[in-house]
């Protein structure tokens, strides 16, 4: 009985972790770079993770960073991505920092690094 007692207690406290997981978050797929594609999640608490992927199929690759964010002005988003997935092949030195700009629902850019055109999904 103890033992069916502990394992009912176990999936209550996995279910509500994994609901209050993913609870409050924004995402946003697009164009990142001159060739790459990118999924960026928001979380409520300043948290971010962002999915990179090659749309071109020379040089295919898909690198996962994370990190944190801050909005500065109302309208621009600053990315710190501080760790990276063990198997990235292009973004693989961190830290890195994105500036992305705030316009109605879209996050933009245009640097060095190509467009960034983000919609909410």
């Amino acid at each position: 009985m103890k033992k069916l007692f502990l394992l009912g207690a176990m999936v209550c406290a996995l279910v509500m972790m994994t609901a209050c997981k993913n609870k409050n978050e924004s995402v946003y797929q697009g164009i990142w770079g001159f060739y790459n594609k990118a999924e960026i999640t928001l979380y409520e608490d300043s948290l971010a993770s962002i999915a990179i992927w090659s749309a071109d199929f020379d040089g295919h690759f898909r690198d996962k960073m994370s990190g944190v964010f801050n909005i500065a002005d109302d309208s621009v988003l600053i990315f710190h991505w501080t760790e990276i997935g063990k198997r990235n092949k292009v973004y693989n030195n961190p830290p890195y920092i994105d500036t992305l700009f705030v316009r109605n629902d879209t996050l933009f850019n245009h640097s060095e690094k190509g467009y960034f055109i983000l919609t909410p999904q």
